[in-house]
């Protein structure tokens, strides 16, 4: 990981629904993953979750404290369109980031469904630098 500082912040952010099977294991997997660095803060926009996502996230963040999420309850009917409850749940944890950009040198955006268990120290180091800004 020879392009992200060992002395870095990283602000891993992500929008979850339905991810009470996968959230802990994917938090594992970016810990490991980014295991050399300084400082890793979560934040979670969750929504529409009908499993025990929400449960999850409230005992997670009492747990760690670099672990935060925000809820925005039922977006569905206010928003039908999943494409825009995601952009929507997006723009919020950019205005977090906005908020504390001065805390962070980094700002890694994963899916929480499972799609990163298999991240690792390997395949960072494979994302080209220039990804990095």
């Amino acid at each position: 990981m020879n392009f992200i500082k060992q002395d870095a912040c990283i602000l891993v952010a992500s929008t979850v629904r339905d991810c009470e099977s996968t959230l802990e294991s994917t938090i594992a997997n970016v810990d490991k993953a980014f295991g050399s660095v300084r400082k890793i803060e979560y934040f979670f926009v969750e929504s529409d979750s009908i499993d025990n996502t929400k449960d999850l996230l409230d005992d997670l963040s009492e747990k760690r404290t670099n672990i935060k999420y925000l809820s925005l309850g039922f977006l569905q009917k206010k928003i039908p369109k999943r494409t825009e409850r995601i952009a929507f749940c997006r723009n919020k944890y950019l205005a977090y980031l906005r908020e504390r950009k001065d805390e962070f040198d980094y700002l890694i955006v994963i899916d929480s469904d499972g799609v990163c268990s298999n991240i690792n120290t390997n395949s960072i180091q494979q994302i080209p630098s220039d990804w990095f800004c």
